[in-house]
């Protein structure tokens, strides 16, 4: 990260003077909300997540500035709902759980957009699936028992989703992340039986990716995150 991080800052240095210059240019923006996210993940890379949160923050205004400007652009939606669910587990792992939850509500209101504008993309229902488990451990978090709907709806659509395609493993993983967090949030609100369910399907999710493929991520992350 830190090899890396000169080039970047002098990347972020040179959106943020074009964007001064010419404020309503997509193109200048769009830089700069890339320029500034990237810098936030080697900050957080570098365990400074104060710095990381300024660069998030400043990443997260730019996209909405460009959605301001461009509202019928579907890719700018998105690409400010993905910067918004960085800023949240940041602010999360920041313990700033409540506004991690505000940032995560704007990120479901723009993916609910999304899907109302282009209903057959499958992206945007991974994205607002993953958006709600995300949602449900923190409210979880903040002993509200919100979360477990939202868990639950979580696991819908994304069961479907797998349903739909079932050699896609970023969605098995989200399905298996989505069983975690429900795990977490039943044991959290007194249901054994449905925690231990949750957490065995999680497990089996998690073995299975391993099997299929090696490049998976999730398979020792999940499993943690189940059994601890």
């Amino acid at each position: 990260y830190e090899d890396a991080k000169p080039a970047i800052e002098n990347y972020v240095d040179i959106a943020r003077r074009l964007t001064d210059e010419d404020p309503n240019n997509e193109t200048y923006l769009l830089e700069l909300n890339f320029a500034e996210s990237d810098l936030g993940a080697v900050e957080m890379g570098l365990f400074r997540n104060e710095e990381a949160l300024t660069h998030f923050e400043t990443s997260a205004e730019a996209g909405r500035r460009l959605t301001r400007l461009a509202p019928d652009n579907l890719e700018y939606k998105l690409e400010l709902s993905e910067t918004l669910s960085w800023l949240s587990s940041l602010q999360e792992t920041l313990g700033e759980f409540r506004a991690s939850l505000s940032t995560r509500e704007e990120a479901a209101a723009l993916i609910d957009r999304l899907i109302v504008e282009a209903p057959d993309d499958m992206r945007w229902r991974n994205a607002r699936a993953r958006n709600r488990y995300l949602q449900a451990d923190l409210l979880a978090h903040l002993a509200d028992e919100d979360a477990l709907r939202l868990a639950e709806s979580a696991l819908e659509e994304l069961t479907a989703l797998v349903e739909h395609d079932p050699m896609n493993t970023d969605w098995q993983r989200d399905l298996a992340y989505a069983h975690t967090v429900m795990s977490h949030a039943s044991y959290q609100f007194q249901r054994p039986d449905d925690a231990l369910t949750h957490a065995d399907t999680a497990v089996a999710l998690a073995r299975s990716l391993v099997e299929t493929d090696s490049a998976v991520n999730l398979s020792a992350g999940a499993l943690r995150g189940v059994l601890v």
